[in-house]
């Protein structure tokens, strides 16, 4: 989506879908390419379509899940998508064409590598660090940060029952929000 902060701040030299198709046509000339435009943008909700897709790509695929795709992919070429992500969660091969969080860290082939990022993480480091260790979870219950964990025992506990809403104060949860983007601010500073 060419409107996304991660396509318009991730670094790339392409700038949008229709780059995308491009360099993507352009580097597998006889490869049978299926194009799946954002939801978002299919809705005209977003910027980003390309009219002419049907001229780069073998297919275009509007109205279908994204899920099932994977399993009759061989990789997956993205600007900044989580779908990559997704695709290496499922063990395709994965070409990033701009900066996402995932490129760069030795698990993708990445057309335009972020410059910072020198040493290679596995799979599962890739995994723990994003879905875990820096991932800001909210207790649906008390209103204030929480690990994951608990996000996941709530979750559970609440399948079928309706959440309840925080039951911390919301100038506390306003002041904890506060204290922890500016612990975070002062983390990443050092």
């Amino acid at each position: 989506m060419e409107d996304d902060a991660a396509v318009r701040q991730g670094g790339s030299r392409l700038r949008g879908n229709l780059d995308l198709l491009r360099a993507v046509r352009a580097a597998n000339p006889d490869a049978v390419i299926l194009f799946k435009p954002h939801p978002d943008v299919e809705a005209g909700m977003r910027r980003g379509a390309v009219p002419e897709a049907a001229t780069l790509a073998d297919h275009v695929l509007r109205d279908l899940p994204i899920g099932p795709l994977y399993a009759v992919t061989n990789e997956v070429h993205c600007l900044s998508s989580l779908t990559g992500f997704e695709a290496l969660l499922r063990g395709l091969r994965v070409v990033t064409w701009g900066r996402p969080f995932y490129a760069g860290w030795g698990l993708t082939e990445d057309r335009d590598p972020p410059p910072r990022r020198g040493r290679a993480l596995s799979l599962d480091a890739l995994v723990a660090g994003a879905l875990i260790l820096h991932l800001r979870c909210i207790d649906p219950r008390t209103g204030l940060p929480c690990p994951p964990e608990l996000l996941v025992e709530r979750l559970a506990a609440a399948r079928g029952a309706p959440l309840q809403g925080p039951r911390t104060p919301a100038r506390l949860r306003a002041l904890v929000a506060r204290g922890s983007k500016a612990m975070t601010a002062w983390f990443a500073a050092r």
